[in-house]
């Protein structure tokens, strides 16, 4: 069974209604664990699509410097907006912090660069992780039901 992501913004609702309309690609949705790469480090087939929640396991090796392993956590709220980014791409690694609030339409960034390899960027996105540097410390931890 193949399902369909929304590949349309609504301002282009009517033309959608008319039938007029054909996407150019169709992305099968992946709904068991699966390896990102194979044995020999290429991306694994079975891996490309979307998914509802974590699936994929980055298991990324061979290959220096075209690994690029990164995540992204984007907490949202009424009155804020929380993102941090963690990236380990072979040749640099870094974590990025930002915070909005949007009552008072104040933001505050920081970003710290380190040593590739300088902290365990786990194979999979639901799993604890921590960034620790001389201006930035970072840790996101998940315990199985939150983080």
């Amino acid at each position: 069974m193949r399902t369909h992501p929304a590949d349309f913004l609504p301002i282009v609702g009517p033309r959608m209604a008319r039938g007029d309309y054909r996407p150019r690609y169709e992305e099968r949705e992946i709904t068991r664990a699966v390896d990102l790469c194979d044995r020999r480090g290429r991306l694994n087939p079975d891996a490309v699509g979307w998914s509802r929640r974590p699936l994929v396991r980055a298991n990324l090796s061979r290959h220096w410097p075209r690994k690029k392993r990164w995540n992204f956590w984007n907490w949202i709220s009424p009155r804020f907006v929380f993102s941090v980014t963690l990236a380990d791409i072979d040749y640099a690694a870094f974590c990025q912090v930002t915070f909005t609030d949007f009552e008072t339409k104040h933001s505050v960034g920081v970003m710290s660069l380190a040593w590739p390899r300088s902290f365990l960027m786990p194979e999979h996105v639901e799993r604890s992780v921590s960034f620790r540097s001389k201006s930035l410390a970072y840790t996101n931890v998940d315990n199985g039901d939150h983080r």
